[in-house]
């Protein structure tokens, strides 16, 4: 099974307006792999407390008919806390 590793020594802070949440982001990695199964693996040394780890697959969001109530609200905080 393929490898690919990813560095976490240069982080960058961004703020995420429709979690308001502040994350650290890698370096962004591409893989290129054929349709299939695949496990990701995250371990982390020396964590001084809890986190948590987001991973997205793919470069595009798309929301359920269920979500777009959710996603306008979040757009009009956004534009109201003009972020």
């Amino acid at each position: 099974m393929p490898l690919a590793e990813v560095a976490f020594n240069t982080p960058k802070a961004f703020y995420e307006p429709f979690s308001r949440e502040t994350y650290l982001q890698s370096p962004v990695r591409a893989l290129r792999l054929p349709p299939g199964r695949y496990t990701v693996v995250v371990s982390m040394a020396a964590g001084e407390r809890r986190q948590r780890y987001v991973l997205a697959i793919g470069e595009e969001e798309r929301f359920s008919p269920l979500e777009i109530p959710y996603v306008i609200g979040a757009i009009s905080r956004i534009r109201a806390l003009r972020y």
